[in-house]
């Protein structure tokens, strides 16, 4: 497995196993997107989505690791919970995400927030809350 496909299948399977996140979205699991929802699908729900950066981690001519950005939002209507929802969608994601370090399809992963999302609605024509965070997921050969 790439490491880029590691760390997008870490992130969707940690976000998908925490309760505390699906037990706030109508659907589970299944309101968690990589990217973008499907048409017709009205939040709440969660999306996560590789941010380009810098990633190759190199000791002369030998890879080490590399790093990646995600970013991890709910996406939340006034309508469907607003602020308070939004709040608890954000430090379930946190929970779900932090870690230091665990073992998976052959790499060794961390992850840390780089910094929170906070957007209310109306804010730049957005009509819906965001609220999660940028976070970076290090993933490394064991």
């Amino acid at each position: 497995m790439l490491d880029v496909q590691a760390a997008d299948t870490w992130v969707n399977e940690v976000l998908s196993a925490s309760t505390d996140l699906t037990g706030l979205l109508p659907l589970g699991a299944a309101s968690i997107y990589n990217q973008i929802p499907p048409a017709g699908v009205f939040p709440p729900y969660v999306i996560f989505s590789g941010i380009p950066a810098a990633d190759t981690t190199t000791n002369g001519y030998v890879f080490v690791g590399a790093n990646f950005n995600y970013s991890v939002q709910a996406v939340i209507s006034d309508t469907e919970g607003g602020k308070p929802l939004t709040d608890a969608c954000a430090q379930a994601i946190y929970d779900a995400m932090f870690t230091i370090g665990v073992a998976e399809n052959g790499f060794w992963i961390t992850c840390s927030r780089a910094k929170p999302i906070n957007l209310a609605p109306q804010l730049k024509n957005r009509p819906f809350r965001y609220g999660g965070g940028t976070y970076t997921v290090s993933v490394r050969p064991l």
